[in-house]
């Protein structure tokens, strides 16, 4: 079941919460506060924006690339010893390398899929579940966005050998 309604946190939210930089989270955190458990495309990103509007600093996949460490992280634990292993494997994410960031709030995958994990690691953790209407639509949706994404990191990884994208593809992958 989902964790109930949560409320917004007394702290500061950024200045500029509406177009939120998730590289400016910095301070450590003693354990998320909210987690949004929903596919990608269903909402994520603005429930993102919303998290930070209300004060927790939001990691979203989109932001990645900008955490290199916490890119690795999910490299080296999750995707790279699946990939190696040829079978599907949720891995050992550290989730205190995203609270070493900052960040009290995370959304859309990977983390999404640990829900088990989170709710027993952070008890007063909330779970906020995104959906889509129109299973055909959101399929639509993400399969452009995924071709679109792993077209540009495949050619960002071969041609340009940046390691942040060769990450990526791995995690398209």
């Amino acid at each position: 079941a989902i964790k109930g309604v949560f409320r917004p946190s007394t702290s500061t939210a950024p200045s500029n919460s509406a177009s939120y930089d998730a590289s400016d989270a910095k301070s450590p955190v003693d354990g998320f506060k909210v987690v949004g458990v929903g596919f990608g495309r269903t909402g994520t990103y603005s429930l993102g924006l919303a998290l930070n509007r209300l004060g927790y600093p939001t990691l979203h996949t989109y932001h990645l690339y900008e955490n290199s460490d916490i890119l690795e992280m999910w490299t080296e634990q999750v995707f790279r010893p699946s990939i190696i292993s040829k079978q599907i494997s949720m891995g050992r994410p550290d989730f205190d390398t995203i609270l070493a960031h900052g960040f009290s709030a995370a959304v859309d995958f990977p983390i999404a899929l640990y829900y088990d994990q989170l709710s027993e690691k952070y008890p007063d953790c909330k779970f906020v579940l995104t959906l889509r209407q129109d299973p055909e639509a959101w399929y639509k949706s993400w399969r452009t966005m995924a071709i679109n994404i792993a077209q540009t990191t495949n050619i960002g990884a071969g041609i340009l050998k940046l390691e942040h994208v060769r990450q990526l593809s791995l995690y398209l992958r």
